[in-house]
């Protein structure tokens, strides 16, 4: 169980890398404001809510 806990660990900490690499990427893009960057990560954070839990969801409250 340890060992399993271990590659799981592991693999978020290489994907939460993916992720800044691709945001430092985003980010190094000429005319994009921070503000704007936060703006898109709200879109995606809800994009990737709705693709997770979204259906869930619809069928409790229906």
């Amino acid at each position: 169980m340890a060992d399993c806990e271990k590659y799981r660990r592991a693999l978020a900490l290489e994907n939460f890398r993916e992720l800044n690499r691709e945001l430092n990427k985003e980010m190094e893009r000429p005319g994009i404001s921070e503000e704007q960057l936060i703006k898109d990560m709200e879109k995606t954070k809800q994009e990737v809510f709705e693709e997770q839990y979204g259906q869930a969801i619809r069928r409790k409250t229906s």
